[in-house]
């Protein structure tokens, strides 16, 4: 699964406009990002790339970039 497969999955989830995540954006210039956000990015790469994401490495983000680094190499550009 590519970078913008992967959002484009993550914005149906949460019932956001199609492109309306970049991938460069930081939680404070978002205001859509809440817990439910949260679990929601953990359940689809689970799902979707079978990577699990645990709470303290969420907690340790602070951006589009530093969650799609949690995905390592199961996500491609």
């Amino acid at each position: 699964m590519t970078i913008p497969e992967f959002l484009r999955a993550y914005e149906e989830a949460l019932e956001l406009d199609p492109d309306a995540i970049s991938g460069k954006e930081s939680f404070s210039e978002i205001g859509w990002w809440d817990s439910m956000a949260a679990l929601v990015f953990m359940s689809l790469a689970d799902e979707k790339l079978g990577v699990i994401i645990s709470a303290a490495d969420l907690e340790k983000c602070a951006s589009i970039p530093d969650l799609l680094a949690l995905l390592g190499d199961k996500i491609s550009r």
